[in-house]
């Protein structure tokens, strides 16, 4: 048959010559003569008529056909093309298969696009945004957007004062109002300040503020005490009325606010009006530019003046049987001169909500059927006959009930099979009732159905066919139920499973059962490029397929007791009518839901109810299935491992059968680093058990004693058996004990009891010292109170004298005075020898009168001198009472501490003469111990070399063959990336980042590799390499300081090369990840130095506790020596210091400590000050050359150091300990006090002159500057 006749096309679309076509384009050409006899004639068909119905059944390659018919029609005709689907996913498959016959002149109307490839058609990008206006309509766009944030802000303001009920605190705000509308309202309620007291002035009772009658009548009481406004209108409300005027009274004070609001809100929508008129007019020019426009039906209605006014001539409707007639109607506009409908009716009619307007009511409305329904009963209708997805296994169900002559293509023959699972299709039969209305989880009355045991086998079905090592999106759950499908979606996310759900079944599940279901749309929801199990209802899984689908019928109305198959088909009428499985028995549902599957189907459902209630077709499709033997009681699955059959009934067989997706027994592959068996269930895919438990027989540390070790452990098992042992001597004594085998340096209760005993004496002196403190203070605290005593009597004494000495002179003026009257008297009365006589007696009488009084006071001063000191004799008295006690008390303590002592020496000298005996005796047995346990070890080592030889060759040689089957593979990479076109398409590819969701070129990010190739843009890396290197150090320590894709499963992740961390995210977080990797280096570097000072640490121990009390003292000097006088460190903290940068108040890194270079004195936080006036830097100032601070420390070290051997009494050990410290002395240029303790000093090596007599005075004088003579009592 010619692919095209001769008859051209009446109208507007000129003829199409195809020969000349195919001749000019050879891909094309060669796409066209791999097409069959029916898919020729469907497009010869479409390519010659003015309205062309293409009836595609499942899988026969729909989509393809149209886009040949597109590209056929583009080059033949100056058109452009109306691109409709009913899906966002169908339009985006549509698309693409256009871009894969290279048509690049597409635009993507709409933004819920997913497809990556599509991205860049968008209209959104093509228009640019804003990029294409003119520069008064850019500023224009921007005020509009301005104007419709400002008026947004404002109505969300207004909308909440609205939305807020009138309550207690609102009276300022009603009063005003009441006021102006409602005077009797306001002189009900309404308090001034004088009406809150009363007559008498007192304030009201309870009455606290003007709102108070508002208050009151808000809760539905009385106006007490105001009792005069009880009889007004509005105190005799009952309460419900009065909540039904303060509402009146709310919607009246609101009343300009809701006026307000209506006017922010006409601004937005006169706003975006304008917005959507720019945007227009831009995206008008981009369409008009473009020959392919693809759009969804809903969003061809949203701009149908837009696609009007760019008027294709061609409409393209894919899935046209699943869309409206009104919905096709509307995208076609009146210059459209051919239109073409690709589609099948046999499959599901479009969704109307309301039941008696469909097909199925038989009432003759009839909304649901399609445009393609109605006019493939009048046009001719090309088919097409050959299927490219299902396996004819699965085929033949739709070739049984819809298809009859349907045709596989020869390469569904050689679809695999399904991994673990013995056959392709498999209807598990089960007897449990769907749930009912009160358990379910979905009410009856939304017509949504559940069956919790399906859930519960849908989910360990997937969970097997995962641990097959299927992908996730190789796997599909249908369910006709949305009900079914959330209790499914939330079993599958309790189970740690990813899901998908698509918006569609999203938005149904929140129209029709929010409320009602408990479902988290944001769990739910996911990307189809995502890693998740797809979970989809029959009707928005049409047009897609997947490998394996799980299919939940979820109807079960029948018992177990009436699953007989006989009584089914003897079941009357009567009885079927009482059963339904709804719209589960039309035959477009059950059409779509058995051509999903391209390499198996796993059916679950009650065969009982379906074929009593689903009538002829139920019953053809389960007599077929038996026929075959694909009818079960559970799933049939198989061990690819070990080939174990099993039919599992219940979710709880599949974890007694198969719990690892293989079966019951152990794995038993050898592990490779020991040889011995893996103890997993059997598992198909997945790693072994990476640590051994196999316990093994070895040898204790000691090498004495068998034992047994976990075989995963390097280090021997801990030996139990008690031993003969020697005490670890912590206290300069070993004793014998029994000791465990394991332990290396044991205690004992001889050394406890003599720590316990030093203890109790450290206590015992730091009370005596605390005792003697505290004493020190009462007596300083008694001897101020006796100050303070002495001082106010001293005050009194003084206020006495002053106030009689102003009494004397105040008697001794009125007797003055007196004696001047009694003159004048005289004058004036007698005469002159009277006068001079009585003068003479008055005079005499004066001085007796002063006598007694100076002797009145000399008296009272006398006894209270007294009085002052027999108060401070007994004061005194009484204190060296007390010390004579504190120090009868004190005598006594020093000489229970000293009796302590002695016998705590004694005890250690006679442990001491048992340990030196012992000594050389325990180095022997220790020795011939080691011997011992290096030859049993190598022995052992020998044995489990040659035990996993032969197994570690057989795994070399397939490693080296995997090894250079990937060496191949990636030369063939390289040789297709060498390729300059290869390259090319690299460099321009884009990429979707994992963390920003942007697309970006592909070079403008990094590509892990891992499995996953995940992508992530160079902004993103950078954020993960920073946050990555501000870990802490244990998270560094797990990974070893390397970073990994953070998109990657555990066992699928590598390390980020540093060149690919360079390259990608810079030197600022390059430097960081060298700075966390250095951390770690130091961390670790710490711990090897821990260890190795640690093993010194225990090796002086050893070498200390084998010295006699000679070389301990010896030890003990040089130890002292060598740290406290040589070190240079903190006077304050101790840390030592090494570097002097040239200024001599230093400062300490550890504790903050100020101190002076040249003495090495504490001076709190500050040494400036004292630096200035230290005598031993002869006033330099603070700053000097590190040759004036070396002589400084130079000379304070050796003084040190003279005046430390001068204070050693026995001159043989002063020797010893020069000749050790000898190596330390020389290095520090201090050899002339090697040579003086050689050849100075006196007999007994005491200092009796010369050098050693110029230290003691120095060592004196030092003495005294730090502080005096110390309290050498104690």
């Amino acid at each position: 048959q010619e692919l095209v006749h001769d008859a051209h096309v009446t109208g507007n679309v000129v003829g199409i010559a195809i020969e000349e076509l195919l001749r000019r384009d050879a891909a094309l050409s060669k796409k066209v003569a791999g097409l069959d006899e029916s898919q020729r004639f469907a497009l010869n068909s479409a390519l010659s008529r003015r309205v062309a119905l293409i009836q595609g059944p499942p899988g026969t390659g729909k989509t393809f056909i149209g886009a040949i018919v597109a590209s056929l029609l583009l080059r033949a005709t100056e058109h452009a093309i109306l691109v409709v689907c009913y899906t966002n996913h169908a339009l985006d498959s549509f698309l693409e298969d256009l871009l894969d016959v290279g048509i690049k002149d597409i635009v993507r109307v709409g933004g819920r696009s997913k497809s990556e490839r599509l991205e860049e058609y968008s209209l959104y990008n093509l228009a640019g945004g804003r990029s294409t206006f003119t520069k008064q309509q850019s500023r224009r766009f921007g005020q509009l957007k301005q104007m419709i944030e400002w008026a947004q802000e404002e109505a969300t303001k207004l909308e909440r004062r609205c939305s807020r009920e009138i309550g207690r605190e609102w009276w300022p705000t009603v009063e005003p109002h009441l006021e102006n509308e409602d005077r009797g309202s306001y002189r009900a309620l309404h308090l001034d300040d004088s009406d809150l007291v009363d007559v008498h002035g007192y304030q009201h009772a309870g009455v606290n503020g003007t709102d108070y009658l508002w208050r009151k009548w808000l809760e539905g009481k009385g106006p007490a005490p105001f009792n005069d406004r009880k009889e007004l209108p509005l105190w005799r409300l009952p309460k419900v009325e009065r909540v039904q005027r303060k509402l009146e009274w709310q919607t009246e004070v609101y009343a300009p606010l809701r006026e307000q609001l209506r006017q922010e809100m006409k601004t937005i929508e006169r706003a975006r009006e304008e917005i959507s008129q720019l945007q227009h007019q831009n995206h008008e020019e981009v369409l008009r530019s473009r020959r392919v426009i693809g759009v969804t039906t809903t969003k061809a209605a949203m701009v149908k003046d837009l696609l009007d006014a760019v008027a294709p001539g061609i409409v393209l409707v894919e899935e046209a049987a699943e869309i409206m007639e009104a919905h096709v109607l509307t995208s076609i506009s009146p210059a459209c001169e051919r239109l073409i409908m690709i589609g099948d009716h046999k499959q599901l009619r479009p969704k109307v909500e309301h039941y008696p307007l469909s097909v199925e009511s038989g009432r003759g409305h009839d909304l649901n059927c399609s445009l393609f329904e109605r006019l493939a009963d009048s046009l001719p209708l090309a088919t097409l006959t050959t299927q490219h997805r299902m396996h004819p296994e699965i085929s033949a169900i739709a070739k049984l009930t819809t298809y009859p002559k349907l045709v596989d293509a020869p390469e569904v023959s050689r679809h695999p099979l399904v991994k673990g699972v013995p056959v392709r299709v498999a209807f598990v039969d089960h007897s449990h009732p769907e749930d009912s209305p009160d358990g379910a989880a979905v009410g009856e009355e939304n017509g949504s159905k559940t069956n919790k045991h399906e859930v519960g086998m849908v989910v360990a079905t997937v969970k097997y066919l995962l641990q097959q090592g299927y992908r996730h999106a190789d796997l599909v759950v249908l369910t006709p139920y949305l009900g079914q499908l959330l209790l499914i979606q939330k079993a599958l996310a309790d189970a740690d499973l990813p899901v998908l759900v698509d918006d569609l079944d999203l938005n149904e599940a929140r129209e029709r059962l929010d409320g009602i279901a408990d479902f988290d749309v944001g769990a739910a929801r996911g990307d189809r490029g995502s890693p998740a199990v797809r979970v989809a209802t029959i009707d928005n899984y049409q047009g897609e397929e997947a490998n394996v689908a799980v299919v939940s019928l979820v109807r079960g109305t029948i018992a177990a007791a009436a699953t007989d198959q006989d009584y089914v088909r003897r079941a009357g009428a009567a009885q079927r009518t009482r059963v339904s499985i709804g719209f589960l028995k039309e035959p477009e549902r059950v059409n779509v839901l058995f051509t999903r599957a391209k390499h198996g189907m796993f059916v679950f459902g009650n065969r009982a109810t379906m074929e009593m209630a689903g009538g002829d077709l139920w019953r053809t499709i389960y007599d077929h299935m038996e026929r075959n033997q694909r009818v079960f009681k559970g799933l049939p699955v198989e061990c690819l491992v070990h080939g174990t059959p099993a039919r599992l009934a219940t979710p709880g067989d599949f974890e007694r059968s198969c719990p690892a997706g293989g079966c019951a027994k152990p794995c038993g592959n050898l592990l490779p680093r020991c040889g011995h068996p893996c103890d997993f269930r059997c598992h198909p895919t997945g790693p072994c058990q990476k640590k051994c438990k196999v316990r093994v027989s070895v040898k204790c540390a000691r090498g004495d004693h068998d034992t047994d070790r976990a075989c995963c452990v390097s280090h021997p098992a801990k030996c139990k058996k008690k031993v003969d042992s020697k005490c670890n001597g912590r206290l300069g004594t070993v004793h014998d004990i029994k000791a465990p085998c394991h332990v290396v340096s044991p205690s004992c209760d001889s050394c406890d009891k003599i720590d316990e005993l030093n203890r109790a004496m450290e206590e015992e002196k730091r009370k005596m010292v605390a005792a003697r403190k505290q004493w020190e203070k009462e007596m300083e605290v008694r001897r101020t109170k006796a100050q303070i005593a002495k001082q106010l009597q001293e005050e009194k004494r003084q206020d006495f004298e002053a106030k009689k000495s102003a009494e004397l002179e105040q008697k001794k003026l009125e007797i003055e005075i007196e004696r001047f009257q009694r003159e004048q008297r005289l004058r004036e009365e007698s005469s002159g020898t009277e006068i001079e006589e009585e003068v003479r007696r008055m005079h005499e009488q004066a001085k007796k009168d002063v006598e007694r009084l100076e002797s009145q006071l000399r008296n009272q001063l006398t006894n209270r001198e007294r009085q002052a000191e027999e108060a401070l004799d007994k004061i005194e008295r009484d204190r060296e009472a007390d010390l004579k006690k504190m120090q009868e008390e004190h005598t006594a303590l020093e000489a229970a501490a000293a009796g302590l002592i002695r016998d705590h020496e004694e005890q250690l000298r006679l442990d001491r003469e048992g340990y030196l005996a012992e000594k050389r005796r325990v180095a022997e047995e220790a020795a011939a111990a080691e011997a011992q346990r290096q030859a049993q070890r190598a022995e052992l080592a020998a044995i489990e070399k040659a035990a996993v030889s032969q197994e570690r060759v057989r795994r070399d040689r397939l490693r080296r063959l995997a090894a250079a089957e990937k060496r191949s593979i990636q030369e063939q990479g390289a040789a297709a990336e060498a390729d300059p076109g290869t390259q090319l398409r690299l460099a321009e590819r884009l990429r979707e980042c994992q963390c920003c969701m942007d697309d970006l070129r592909e070079l403008d990010g990094y590509v892990c590799a891992g499995t996953g190739a995940h992508y992530v843009c160079d902004e993103c890396f950078t954020l993960q390499v920073t946050a990555k290197a501000k870990d802490d150090l244990r998270e560094l320590e797990a990974r070893d300081g390397e970073i990994c894709c953070g998109f990657c499963a555990k066992d699928d992740q590598n390390p980020i090369g540093a060149d690919a961390i360079l390259r990608h995210a810079g030197n600022e977080a390059f430097d960081k990840y060298l700075a966390a990797k250095n951390k770690l280096l130091e961390k670790r570097l710490a711990e090897v130095i821990h260890k190795e000072e640690k093993a010194r640490f225990e090796a002086e121990q050893q070498r200390l506790a084998r010295m006699d009390e000679e070389q301990r003292e010896v030890h003990r000097h040089c130890q002292h020596i060598r740290e406290e006088l040589l070190t240079l460190k903190c006077p304050r903290c101790g840390q030592a210091f090494l570097d002097f940068d040239g200024c001599f108040a230093l400062t300490c890194s550890g504790c903050g400590c100020g101190f002076c270079a040249w003495c090495l004195k504490d001076c709190g936080t500050d040494a400036h000050q004292h630096v200035a006036e230290c005598p031993e830097g002869n006033n330099r100032g603070y700053h000097g050359r590190k040759e004036d601070f070396d002589t400084a420390q130079l000379n304070r070290r050796k003084r040190l150091v003279r005046k430390y051997l001068g204070d050693i009494s026995d001159g043989g050990t002063r020797g010893k300990v020069v000749e050790q410290c000898r190596k330390d002395l020389e290095d520090l240029q201090m050899r002339d006090i090697v040579h003086e303790s050689t050849n100075g000093g006196g007999e007994g090596g005491r200092l009796d002159g010369g050098v050693y007599a110029h230290d003691e005075e120095l060592a004196m004088g030092l003495q005294q500057e730090e502080g005096g003579q110390e309290w050498h009592d104690y």
